[in-house]
């Protein structure tokens, strides 16, 4: 079984996303965050067929796994630290894109810099899709590569 720390995820998310929200948040509300996204990450039922056995500890913020196919010890954990940070990465998106700054209308003066609701929304809809479409299709390539049809196995 092999074992990683919350941690990991969190650092591999943020070589995806630039998240000034952190830096005015404790290491405990970080850590609360992470751990709600992460449980709920893990409930994804595509996420959960990959694995034989699947531990999200809360208390330790550690997370033990078994895949059930698995290719070795490194290439498994890269792809479980990727597929949750990716996951992770979706979860702290969808607050901002359900922010009231979308739905309520601004107005501003000549001297204020106005930006579009619209088109920052359009972006963010448009980062969600993508990081949807690249969770999925991690999840869904390695199903066809890694399964006991192609091995094989009955």
């Amino acid at each position: 079984m092999i074992t990683f720390e919350y941690e990991e995820i969190l650092s591999r998310l943020l070589t995806k996303i630039e998240a000034y929200d952190f830096i005015d948040m404790t290491n405990n509300q970080i850590e609360e965050y992470l751990s709600d996204w992460i449980k709920s990450v893990s409930a994804n039922p595509y996420l959960r067929k990959q694995f034989s056995s699947l531990t999200v500890d809360s208390d330790s913020s550690e997370i033990s796994f078994e895949l059930s196919y698995p290719i070795d010890d490194g290439y498994d954990q890269d792809f479980v630290v990727e597929l949750f940070s990716l996951g992770v990465g979706l979860k702290w998106l969808q607050p901002k894109i359900n922010s009231i700054q979308h739905i309520a209308q601004l107005f501003g003066s000549n001297d204020e810099k106005f930006y579009s609701q619209k088109e920052h929304l359009s972006g963010l809809l448009e980062l969600q899709k993508r990081w949807k479409k690249e969770f999925d299709d991690l999840l869904h390539g390695r199903g066809y590569l890694f399964n006991s049809y192609l091995d094989g196995e009955s």
